[in-house]
């Protein structure tokens, strides 16, 4: 029951209309350039370089590719945001199965469906979708980061990976900086250490090669994303603007543990748009 309602939700905006003005018209516009123009290395918006990262054109191009056949091109594109919704309330259960226990793990998926924040972003076409995939996908690993260390640090590595390739600098940096602390409130530092360890070895091998590969074939536009996903950081900004960037919005977070130790402070955050 759990499944069909929330493939629902997932499937439900995803048909059946054009694409709305905004960002669900230009990112389709750019996964469409990427697929009929074969330049996968950098994204391209009306002929013009996108200095965004490149992993939801991916996925957006490649299911317009798979499904072009049955839909439309721009519902086709668009199931790339269901895959990343899905992703996301996949992590979600899990994190909530490992710190709650099976009987509540509905719990965190039926939060983030329920949140009127959400329900918009979730069948656009929108690149921060894979950031909320990433940022689930984290909870779920720390979560288990006692109980399955190895599957931890890998799901923790993808996360970071796609969160970087899909958003960029900014969004990855407090997975990065949750690395540490995940590590000092473990009651078993050497195994967390080795758990986090794997997973930020993982994600550096699977980032590194855009990047490089951009460099290397085509460095001006290598530069002009550097110097756009910079930008944001070479500002003065405090410790709540910077949260307020984070790709959650409306939502109690979960209450519970790190591992098998600390205890998470409950919050309000937000969905940035």
């Amino acid at each position: 029951m759990l499944a069909a309602m929330l493939a629902f939700y997932v499937l439900a905006g995803l048909f059946g209309r054009d694409p709305w003005k905004g960002e669900d018209a230009i990112h389709i516009g750019t996964a469409w350039h990427m697929l009929h123009y074969g330049d996968w290395l950098s994204p391209d918006l009306a002929g013009r370089p996108f200095h965004e990262p490149p992993l939801y054109y991916w996925s957006a191009a490649i299911t317009g590719k798979i499904f072009g056949w049955l839909l439309p091109a721009h519902e086709a594109m668009r199931l790339a945001s269901g895959i990343w919704v899905t992703l996301t309330l996949m992590g979600l259960y899990y994190a909530s199965r490992e710190l709650y226990g099976e009987e509540d793990a509905a719990a965190g998926p039926l939060l983030l469906a329920g949140c009127a924040g959400l329900l918009f972003h979730a069948h656009d076409a929108q690149p921060m979708l894979i950031a909320l995939a990433a940022y689930a996908g984290t909870l779920g690993a720390l979560a288990a980061i006692e109980r399955k260390p190895k599957p931890a640090g890998i799901i923790y590595g993808l996360s970071v990976a796609i969160c970087l390739l899909g958003t960029g600098i900014a969004p990855t940096l407090p997975l990065l900086v949750i690395a540490p602390v995940a590590w000092w409130l473990s009651p078993n530092r050497p195994k967390a250490l080795q758990t986090l360890s794997i997973g930020l070895l993982l994600a550096s091998a699977l980032i590194v090669p855009w990047p490089l590969s951009l460099l290397s074939f085509e460095p001006a536009r290598f530069h002009g994303w550097l110097t756009t996903e910079l930008a944001p950081l070479k500002t003065p900004f405090s410790l709540m603007s910077c949260c307020h960037g984070l790709p959650f919005r409306h939502f109690r977070w979960l209450d519970g543990r790190c591992g098998s130790g600390a205890k998470i402070s409950r919050h309000q955050i937000s969905f940035y748009h």
